[in-house]
């Protein structure tokens, strides 16, 4: 059965940190839910942070 959908895609500013922004809208994110209709939910379909996240690990493992 087809589910109508919105798609809101957030993208940070050039001088923007992805992380704290992602961080920020996760904070925010149950607050927002409670305003919506029932049965209207909210899914964090592709967030960057978690590559970035990855490669910073990645980074720090090969350092040391």
């Amino acid at each position: 059965m087809a589910k109508k959908a919105v798609f809101l895609g957030l993208f940070p500013t050039p001088t923007g940190n992805p992380l704290i922004i992602v961080d920020g809208i996760r904070e925010n994110l149950t607050d927002i839910e409670k305003t919506l209709p029932p049965g209207v939910n909210v899914e964090l379909a592709f967030e960057t942070s978690r590559f970035i996240k990855a490669s910073i690990d990645q980074v720090v493992q090969n350092i040391n």
